[in-house]
This record gives structure tokens, C-alpha cells and sequence, in this order.
């Protein structure tokens, strides 16, 4: 048996906790008996350093725009804190790839398939400068992204600086997917700010029908980082 454990930030007793419960887990399975009760969220976490993603990320709560979704303890995730994007925010366990154009990102599952779920992101930022971006700036910026062709719902609106939308529709067998013929995506369309000014933003989330849960989550999470730029 072969157990390999490894954790960013982490102190000597944090590992060593981690890793002695991880160890009592998988021996206790092993003989078919059922594991000591601690879970993993019990063990402290160490403090996040200043200026970190992780320290980043804690600094805004939270709050839930397309349904109730959030992200909770324990659940298979990553901090994203991508080139050129000015927010940190939490999604699945993907591969991200700057793509042809700056400030933009695809990011896919690179997981085996057998143990990963289909879902992935697309996500693009522009930056308009200190003053805020004008309706020209949006429309452009846009234009330039590729929405879902298919998407049918109509756009909602959180508020004069965010919209948004959800809808399941049909796609083609995918290579390593070929179950998957149907996803629920979510879009968001943003105009927001930073302490160094305001930029666009625009995002598509998605994932196998059956687990509309993760779409959404990544958009209520990209939501709660960043500030709309009327407020």
C-alpha cells in the first residue's frame, strides 16, 4: 500500500495530524472496520501568509446569486489565482490554459475520467483602466467571447453591472466523455472594480446535467470576489 499526502502552507503538526488520520482511514477500511470519527475539517488550518491567494480569498464571504450553491468544507476544489485575472476564486480541480487572446482562460478536467466529473470553465478579463468601461468597451469585449450558441435562457439581472444565466442543452460525445451528451452551463457577464481600477469580465461554467451544482457554485463563488463596479 501506497499513500502519499502533501499539503501548501502546511506546519509540521498540521502534516503530521493530516497524514495520521489519513493513515487510520485507509488501514481501517483496509480490515473492513469503520475509521476513527475526525474528520479532516477538524485538524487546524495553518494562517494563511499576507498578500497569499489563500489570504485573498478569505477576505470576502460568500454570498449565493443563482440558487443557493456554495462551495463547503472538505469538498474537492482549488484556489484559482490565474495570470492577469485580479480576483482568487474556487472551482473543481482543472487544467488551465491561457488561450490565443490575453486575460483568457480555458480550464478542463485533468483528471482520469473514471473519476472526475465533466465540467470546465472559460473565463475572460479585461481591464479598462481607472475610469469606468463604457458601453462601447462592453459591447466589444462581448462580442469577442464565445458564448454557448445554444444557450436559450434569458439574461438575468443582479444588478445595473451584472448579468447573467443557466440552461441544460445537447452537446457532441466528447473523447473522453462519450456518455455525456447533455450539460447545464451558467454564464456572467460583469463590469467591476478593483483598488486599481475597473475592469470587464465574462464566464461560462459547465458540467454533466446531472450535476448542475457545480456551475453554479463557481459562478456564485467568482460573484462573491468580485465588486460590482456601480457599488
Amino acid at each position: 500500500m501506497w499513500l502519499e499526502y502533501s499539503e501548501e502552507l502546511a506546519g509540521r503538526d498540521r502534516v503530521t495530524a493530516v497524514a495520521a488520520t489519513l493513515t487510520q482511514q485507509v488501514l481501517h477500511k483496509a480490515v473492513g472496520v469503520a475509521p476513527p470519527k475526525r474528520p479532516l475539517t477538524t485538524i487546524p488550518l495553518p494562517k494563511a501568509p499576507a498578500g497569499s491567494r489563500f489570504a485573498r480569498y478569505g477576505t470576502v464571504e460568500t454570498m449565493p446569486v443563482l440558487g443557493d450553491a456554495t462551495w463547503q468544507p472538505g469538498e474537492r476544489t482549488q484556489l484559482y489565482d490565474l495570470a492577469g485575472v485580479p480576483f482568487v476564486f474556487q472551482a473543481p480541480r482543472l487544467f488551465c490554459d491561457e488561450e490565443d487572446k490575453p486575460l483568457s482562460w480555458s480550464c478542463v478536467p485533468h483528471i482520469s475520467p473514471t473519476k472526475a466529473v465533466f465540467t470546465g470553465l472559460v473565463l475572460a478579463v479585461e481591464k479598462c483602466g481607472r475610469d469606468r468601461c463604457t458601453m462601447a468597451d462592453a459591447e466589444r469585449f462581448a462580442n469577442s467571447f464565445r458564448w454557448y450558441s445554444t444557450h436559450t435562457s434569458k439574461w438575468k439581472h443582479l444588478d445595473t453591472s451584472t448579468q447573467y444565466n443557466d440552461a441544460t442543452f445537447a452537446i457532441d460525445p466528447q473523447m473522453n466523455w462519450p456518455d455525456v451528451r447533455k450539460i447545464y452551463g451558467t454564464q456572467l457577464f460583469r463590469h467591476f472594480k478593483t483598488h486599481d481600477g475597473y475592469y470587464l469580465l465574462a464566464l461560462r461554467a459547465f458540467a454533466q446535467a446531472d450535476r448542475p451544482d457545480l456551475p453554479r457554485k463557481i459562478l456564485n463563488d467568482v460573484c462573491a470576489h468580485t465588486v460590482p463596479a456601480t457599488r
